[in-house]
């Protein structure tokens, strides 16, 4: 919720207007072309605001994302539920990290445990389909037990209490959360986020795929509006680059999830995944960094991705640099070192990078055959300009 507010606070800082306790009904829909939303206030009562662009962000729960046309595809792969709650007082890690997230296996499935606040921490549990009837027998009695079968939960838990009234009071439960919408935009109207598009909880890759696709958006609506480039050129662009993301995403973490094929341990025995006769935690580290943005091709016009294999060497640096870091007193830099985590971070450097060096970055490569790259201050899509062989004059 927090996060939330300063995204909030943000948009009416840099001029947005912001209705508060509003809900969108519906689009208006002029010619083929989607030209506004209806909404009703608190008080019940129906207005209609007109736009040159209407931009769904409004999560999974959304009213209006029907109006872009296809349909909300979900996955045949993903079929696992999260149940989470909040809880108050739980313990934390050592300090330096007593803010950190962190995740800890177990039999049925993974915990997430998310420190919010200095008392108030996010605490969930993602399992196998095979429990649905448990969990909705009674949630919280579910919850209660999947942590007592978590050692480490039930030990940083052991002095919490859940939060039981306000916002945070209640247990949730999320089903069939894994999907991406078979058209991400028309005439007037595209989604972003999780009304779009989403893969799975682990790794957080909703908050990427959600904040990297409203960056993708922004660029092709002020190119089409700007009339620097025509609306499908733009749009396509945007829908390309979001998709082949979200399918990175959902390959990586099929094959992170494949590991639940042992019957042993549900996600985690890497070392049957790959058929490895290295350590545990060597072939853990192989897995989780075996596939990364640059290891992906695009496949068709959709943006299918096509997952390849690291190689050895690079997974054997990856483990280097997870030993030198737990030898080093963890610190991040033989991490930042190794090339297959530089190459999955490359996307989000690019950004970073550009907003340090604006018209000094001239790195960028097109990822698309249109050829565009972002302009030099970010905020539009604009063609490449290919490099020529010889020497300047």
């Amino acid at each position: 919720m927090k996060f939330d507010q300063i995204l909030l606070e943000n948009a009416g800082r840099v001029g947005a207007q912001v209705r508060q306790q509003c809900a969108a009904t519906r689009v208006l829909e002029e010619d083929g072309r989607v030209r506004g939303v209806w909404y009703r206030d608190a008080d019940g009562a129906e207005h209609l605001v007109r736009a040159r662009y209407v931009v769904d962000a409004s999560g999974h729960k959304s009213r209006i994302y029907r109006a872009v046309g296809g349909s909300r595809e979900y996955s045949d792969y993903f079929k696992n539920l999260a149940l989470f709650g909040y809880f108050r007082n739980a313990k934390r890690l050592p300090e330096p990290n007593a803010g950190n997230i962190f995740c800890v296996a177990f039999d049925n499935g993974w915990f997430w445990f998310i420190p919010l606040t200095a008392t108030m921490t996010s605490v969930g549990a993602v399992v196998s389909r095979e429990l649905a009837g448990e969990i909705q027998g009674d949630p919280e009695k579910m919850l209660l037990k999947l942590i007592s079968e978590c050692p480490l939960m039930a030990e940083y838990l052991a002095d919490a209490e859940r939060i039981t009234d306000g916002a945070y009071g209640q247990i949730r439960v999320r089903k069939d959360y894994s999907y991406n919408n078979s058209v991400f935009w028309r005439p007037g109207f595209a989604l972003v986020g999780d009304a779009a598009c989403f893969v799975d909880p682990v790794f957080s890759s909703g908050v990427h795929l959600a904040t990297h696709g409203a960056l993708l958006a922004g660029r092709s609506l002020n190119s089409f509006m700007e009339g620097v480039l025509d609306e499908n050129t733009a749009l396509q662009e945007f829908e390309t680059r979001y998709r082949h993301e979200y399918h990175v995403f959902y390959e990586y973490l099929k094959s992170f999830y494949g590991m639940h094929a042992d019957s042993g341990s549900y996600f985690w025995e890497a070392k049957k995944v790959l058929n490895s006769s290295r350590p545990e935690a060597e072939a853990f580290v192989d897995l989780v960094g075996g596939v990364s943005s640059d290891d992906f091709t695009l496949a068709g016009a959709n943006g299918e991705a096509a997952a390849q294999r690291v190689s050895p060497e690079s997974a054997e640096q990856l483990a280097h640099a997870v030993h030198r870091m737990v030898e080093g007193n963890d610190s991040l830099i033989p991490l930042l070192e190794a090339p297959v985590f530089k190459n999955a971070m490359q996307e989000s450097e690019k950004v970073l990078v550009r907003a340090q060096l604006g018209a000094r970055f001239s790195t960028e490569r097109p990822l698309l055959e249109s050829g565009l790259i972002s302009s030099p201050d970010g905020l539009c899509w604009v063609p490449s300009v290919p490099v020529r062989s010889g020497r300047r004059s």
